[in-house]
């Protein structure tokens, strides 16, 4: 198994010997590590790749339904874009409930070419950070 680039310069993977089933277990961690951090990042940072990251959202917190549209067809478009080894992206946001203390929140699921899938329960906070709530990598639920 071929190692992502990101994932080398962090020193995450390896090019030791592995069982299939653990290339494979690797290969959906490493897509999850990269979606995670396509949406953590800003557009426009970094400015060599301008379409890189979810747009400023804050603009759309007065309207969270119109933010959660926002968020979802944004993750529709970056992902399959900026991680190739996705195939195709289901995505559904919605409004947070006020006690969670966050503002949006997201279900991804991401099937890749090899067949695999990954699925993603994250969360916007007010300051726009996503964060991982959960995060399976068995690919058994899409979401739609």
């Amino acid at each position: 198994m071929t190692e992502g680039l990101l994932d080398v310069l962090e020193g995450v993977g390896g090019r030791t010997a592995r069982p299939a089933r653990a290339g494979r277990h690797n290969r959906r961690s490493s897509v999850a590590r990269h979606i995670l951090r396509l949406l953590g990042a800003r557009r426009g940072r970094p400015a060599h790749l301008a379409g890189y990251g979810l747009p400023d959202l804050s603009s759309h917190y007065h309207d969270l339904d119109g933010a959660a549209a926002c968020l979802a067809e944004a993750a529709r478009e970056l992902v399959p874009r900026y991680e190739p080894r996705v195939a195709r992206v289901a995505v559904r946001a919605w409004p947070a409930p006020v006690d969670a203390g966050y503002v949006l929140g997201l279900r991804l699921y991401a099937q890749l070419h090899c067949g695999d899938g990954v699925t993603l329960e994250l969360a916007v906070d007010g300051n726009a950070a996503v964060h991982l709530l959960n995060g399976d990598e068995d690919g058994s639920e899409a979401c739609v």
